[in-house]
């Protein structure tokens, strides 16, 4: 079986090196032929997957929103291949998926076979209000297939983080993202060695670079065009305090900036600062300080007997806590109050509103939590946020408050929302670091949640924070 792995080494370096001729397994038999009768990756021999070329493409063209992926991957051990098997799609309700084709392919008595998938395996599930899914499993997939599918996503977000590495070997990866040059953007990438880049799309597709970079404009159209390429990347192995795996795995991403109009640059973010005060205090979480009179009924129930400033507080969040549900929508602080049930974000907001109307000094803190991209102090990445938590201030003491979790106690945040900078949402701004080394150095409580079922029971981290005003 050697001569098979140095063949399959030598048709994927033939294939990724041909992908400006439009290579792809549909197209060159005699490679799929390859890929079909190799049975192992010869670097990486224990993959049970190896991605032979991913590609996304990102483009806005003429006012509309255009997303296409195709992806090709041989498996080694069918027993293994995680969620290469059973594809998900999400979908907003606004956006179209159309020309989704997909087919798993085996060598069988010296032919190849190909089974598709058909319409009728392709189910269309609601997820949330505005978010459906779409799924469909791929057909006879067993060790040795080549297994691929493409789609078209129209009229949707418009993805902007692409990831070159992941659990499996993967050959070939590239990433277009092509907007009307008027956008302006910050690309970034995140690569184990060193980008190579080039002014010129032909001569990117021409050359064998291992990490590679291009901005091209294309004038006639208006539309600058980039891409990174990424040959050759390793599974990433995941290690013992190496924090979360999308912090570390090579990546592209694009941030926007802002946009010109009649040759004036109109920033869309332009610092924290502004952002932070125009967008998210001055409408996204605004209702949280506004005066809030239909409040006042319920905080003087549960505070009536209370003079200390503290004891208020506990009495507010608890109650917020043990009887507001959380659901993926509601975002009113009246309606969540009213249906006892609201969005992560909703129950946040109420709990930071009723504080405030009970006296006390309260604003919120939008952070992005383990697992999801940090912050970044230096290069605004609003559209990172995860989480909105609450602060609130008590003779100089800062608590971090989250409602949403129904097993904290009071001033508890678990550890992954200990992910560094986050901004401070009130009519002043600024910004706190939730260090990670706070979750670590101090002491961790652990509590163990208990179900009917074993299986479904957890295990909830969290870490107190008490800031002192220096």
């Amino acid at each position: 079986m050697k001569h098979l792995s140095l063949l399959f080494l030598l048709v994927c370096s033939l294939s990724v090196s041909l992908y400006a001729q439009n290579f792809n397994v549909y197209d060159n038999k005699d490679s799929l032929k390859a890929y079909l009768q190799s049975d192992r990756h010869p670097i990486d021999p224990n993959a049970a997957v190896v991605v032979l070329y991913e590609i996304g493409t990102s483009e806005v063209m003429n006012g509309i929103t255009s997303y296409k992926y195709e992806i090709a991957y041989k498996v080694f051990n069918a027993k293994k291949i995680g969620d290469f098997a059973d594809i998900i799609i999400p979908k907003f309700k606004s956006g179209i998926i159309r020309k989704l084709k997909g087919s798993t392919f085996n060598y069988e008595n010296g032919e190849i076979k190909e089974s598709k998938v058909e319409k009728s395996d392709i189910i269309f599930d609601k997820y949330v209000d505005k978010i459906k899914l779409i799924k469909f499993s791929m057909p006879a997939i067993k060790d040795g297939s080549v297994v691929t599918y493409t789609y078209i996503y129209e009229s949707g977000i418009l993805p902007r983080r692409w990831e070159f590495q992941k659990s499996y070997p993967v050959l070939y990866s590239r990433f277009e993202f092509n907007i009307p040059s008027k956008i302006v953007v910050t690309p970034m990438m995140n690569a184990t060695i060193a980008l190579e880049k080039f002014i010129r799309i032909k001569k990117l597709d021409a050359s064998a670079c291992e990490a590679c970079y291009c901005e091209d404009p294309i004038f006639y159209q208006d539309i600058t065009r980039r891409v990174w390429i990424r040959r050759n990347v390793p599974a990433i192995k995941e290690e013992i305090l190496m924090g979360p795996k999308q912090q570390y795995v090579e990546s592209a991403k694009v941030s926007i900036k802002g946009f010109y109009r009649n040759d004036i640059y109109i920033p869309d973010i332009g610092s924290w600062d502004t952002y932070s005060k125009d967008k998210w205090y001055g409408k996204w979480l605004a209702q949280a300080f506004l005066k809030n009179d239909f409040l006042k009924v319920k905080v003087d129930e549960l505070t009536n007997n209370s003079k200390d400033s503290l004891e208020k507080a506990k009495l507010i969040f608890y109650y917020v806590q043990k009887n507001i549900q959380e659901n993926v929508k509601e975002e009113d602080i009246a309606k969540v109050l009213a249906a006892k049930q609201g969005s992560d974000v909703g129950i946040n907001k109420l709990l930071c509103a009723m504080l405030r109307k009970a006296g006390l000094e309260s604003d919120l803190v939008v952070l992005s939590k383990k697992g999801e991209d940090m912050l970044n102090e230096f290069v605004p990445n609003p559209e990172d946020a995860t989480n909105v938590v609450v602060r609130l201030v008590i003779n100089d003491v800062h608590y971090l408050l989250d409602a949403v979790q129904k097993t904290l106690p009071f001033g508890y945040l678990t550890t992954d929302y200990y992910n560094g900078y986050a901004r401070i949402v009130n009519k002043n701004g600024g910004s706190i670091e939730l260090d990670p080394a706070m979750a670590i150095n101090a002491v961790t409580n652990t509590v163990y949640i208990s179900s009917v079922n074993e299986e479904q029971s957890n295990i909830f981290k969290f870490r107190h924070l008490s800031l002192q005003n220096s």
